[in-house]
Parts: structure tokens; C-alpha cells; sequence
């Protein structure tokens, strides 16, 4: 073969090769699970900008057939446990957890899959796994190829666990802004003070701090009112403590709210807490994508110095941010935003820009497709 065939040839089998679609293994442990929209919006994201879409799950979710699951339909891009041997062949294996990359970083050195393993980490309690498992993560961060952070607090958390820091990349969470309609908030005199907080009733969330709190300005303001959405291990002590402070007609556990529902929930509020902390074992959140739907309506927020969260809230800007696991810092906090009504909108229009710049689904998925797209070149 003459030189200038095999370059015409070799040309034409890269330039085939540039132009195929990006493929992406997505690998998450139970899905469709419509309480994860954040892994909906980086896959919906994905089909729609054209990209080969593939997911791999541990097991499919009693939350199945909803809208959005429906109209992209997950279940026919979606396996179970194994894939079929003609689809193990990817241009990035994407893994929602640490858990699920070191299989899959397990898998390639068997041979039995093929791509660049990129691993997340999106919530403090996949530290608990570090803490207990030091040698086993070290040998973890020497094979991965890249990781995904949500904040640079984890950025930080992983490092001065050993992981080389040019091996991490922080991609921050995102919604899809569009559903939250923005309006300002305003208290008319007849209304109750309107609190909401929505998220699972884990720990780590300071429920228990942010109730103890209201208890505190409800002595101040005894017209609020908290509403409480989400379900979870604290229910029972939750409820308990309702009743133990007498605030059963101030503090409601609502149970869970459908994700559908959460504009509509939200915007019939004035204030959106979390009163999230780290728990003796390590947990605690990254920045929670509540706070990003409340902002995005419009909302004051207050939330705590914990984690990612004080990149996305902005003390005086958005709202407030109080200390950890200090209810009467936190009561203090507000009792000012209370007090401060007449800078509700400003602070409702601080926290919807800030969403739209850095938390917005259409740009965190471009930004994610051109990386992949890099790496793919590489």
C-alpha cells in the first residue's frame, strides 16, 4: 500500500470515527427514581443534544412511570445488573457514585467493559465509605480516570484524603430553571409567615435544629408557619419533638412532594430552610438542589456554613447563612430575615441570577458535553 493511500485511509477511518455520536454509559444504582432529577436532567440533557445514551442500573425503582421517564422513555435505554455483550463499548462510563465506579473500574481491568470511568461525588455521605475503606480509596484514586465534584468543599475533602487534585473537577448540580416561575415575595398582613423546607428526613438535613429554631421566633412571630416536605429515618423522632415543643399547629410534616408539584408548592411560600450539618460519621450534603429550586422562584433562603452550600448562598445577598448545628443562631438569623421583608425581592432576584449563571441545567449540560467530548478526542 502506496504511503498516500494509507494516510487517505487512515483519515478516513479517524474522521469516521470523530463523527460517530459521543457514547455514555450512565451508571446509577436504582432508575428510573424520579427523586434524583438531577440525574434526569443530565440524561434528558444528553438525548436531546443528540448524545448515544445507554444506562446501567442496579435495580428499577417504584418510582417509575412518571412524565419525564415516560416521554424520553428510560426503559429502553436501560439494563439491569449486566449489559448485552454487543454494548459494552463506550466513550465514557459515567458513574453517579463512588460505589458504582469502583465496579466499573473493576469491570474494565477484567476487560469486560471499555471506556474513561468517570466517577461522582454529589453528597457528604459517600465520605462515610473513605473514612472506613482508606487503602482500599487510595488504590480507587490512582485508577479512576476523573472526578466529578459538586462543590469545592469536596474538592478539598478528597484531596487531603490522597486524591491527586488534577484528577478532581468541579461540575456543580443543576436544575431545570425553566419549571420555577419567578415571583417576589411579599407578606400580605392577613398572611401567616410561610416556611418551607423540603428534602429527605435524614439527619444530616438539621431538621431538628431548624424546628427547634421556629420554637424559638414563634415566641416572636407567632403567625408562622413550617411546613416540612419529604420523607424519611427521622419521621418518627421528628413528629415526636413536634408534640414534645407543643408546635403541632405551627410545624407540619407534609410527606413526600411529587417533583412535579414542587413549583407550585414553593411559590405559596415565603422562606425556603435547611439546617444542614455534618453528623459523627462524616455525612452532611454538597449543595442541596432545593435550595436552588427555591431561589430560582424567587425565595429568601437561609441555610448554614456547611459543606458547598455557602458557594451557592450568599450571606446578605440571598438571604443568611447561620452556623452549624446552632439553633439560636439560626433563630436569630430568621428573626432578621423576618424583619427584613423589604428586601425579599431584591434578595429573590439575587438567588434566581445566581441559579441561572451557575446552576443552570442547559449550560451544566453543555459544559458536560464539551468535557466529554475532550476526553473522547484524548
Amino acid at each position: 500500500m502506496s504511503k498516500e493511500k494509507y494516510i487517505f485511509l487512515f483519515a478516513f477511518y479517524f474522521s469516521i470515527v470523530l463523527s460517530k455520536p459521543l457514547s455514555v454509559l450512565f451508571v446509577t444504582n436504582k432508575f428510573p427514581y424520579e427523586p434524583r432529577q438531577y440525574i434526569d436532567n443530565q440524561i434528558t440533557g444528553f438525548i436531546d443534544a443528540g448524545i448515544d445514551v445507554t444506562i446501567l442500573a442496579d435495580r428499577e425503582s417504584l418510582y417509575t412511570n412518571y412524565p419525564l421517564a415516560q416521554k424520553y422513555k428510560f426503559k429502553d435505554i436501560t439494563f439491569y445488573k449486566e449489559l448485552p455483550k454487543n454494548k459494552r463499548s463506550f466513550d465514557i462510563i459515567y458513574c453517579q457514585f463512588p460505589d458504582m465506579a469502583k465496579k466499573m473500574l473493576i469491570k474494565r481491568k477484567n476487560k469486560l467493559i471499555s471506556g474513561v470511568v468517570v466517577g461522582c461525588f454529589r453528597a457528604g455521605c459517600e465520605f462515610d465509605l473513605i473514612q472506613n475503606n482508606i487503602d482500599a480509596y487510595k488504590q480507587f484514586f490512582q485508577e479512576i480516570d476523573l472526578i466529578l465534584v459538586v462543590c469545592n468543599a469536596f474538592k478539598k475533602r478528597l484531596i487531603a484524603y490522597g486524591c491527586p487534585k488534577e484528577k478532581i473537577l468541579v461540575h456543580h448540580s443543576a436544575i431545570d430553571v425553566e419549571r420555577f416561575e419567578f415571583h417576589e415575595r411579599r407578606l400580605l398582613p392577613s398572611e401567616p409567615i410561610k416556611i418551607i423546607s423540603i428534602g429527605r428526613l435524614h439527619r444530616m438535613k438539621g431538621y431538628n435544629f431548624t424546628i427547634e429554631a421556629i420554637k424559638k421566633v414563634k415566641e416572636l412571630y407567632p403567625n408562622i408557619q413550617y411546613n416540612i416536605y419529604g420523607m424519611g429515618s427521622e419521621y418518627e423522632l421528628l413528629k415526636n419533638m413536634i408534640e414534645q415543643y407543643n408546635l403541632q399547629e405551627t410545624v407540619f410534616l407534609k410527606g413526600y412532594c411529587e417533583h412535579d408539584r414542587v413549583p407550585s408548592v414553593l411559590c405559596n411560600h415565603h422562606i425556603f430552610i435547611l439546617g444542614s450539618y455534618t453528623t459523627e460519621t462524616g455525612s452532611g450534603e454538597g449543595i442541596p438542589n432545593a435550595f436552588m429550586e427555591a431561589m430560582a422562584t424567587g425565595m429568601p433562603v437561609i441555610g448554614t456554613k456547611h459543606s458547598g452550600i455557602p458557594e451557592l448562598l450568599e450571606n446578605g445577598v440571598t438571604g443568611f447563612v447561620a452556623q452549624e448545628q446552632d439553633a439560636n443562631d439560626f433563630s436569630k438569623k430568621l428573626v432578621a430575615l423576618i424583619e427584613a421583608q423589604e428586601l425579599w425581592p431584591l434578595f429573590g432576584k439575587n438567588g434566581r441570577d445566581k441559579v441561572l449563571k451557575e446552576h443552570n441545567k442547559l449550560i451544566q449540560n453543555k459544559k458536560l458535553k464539551k468535557l466529554f467530548e475532550t476526553i473522547k478526542k484524548q
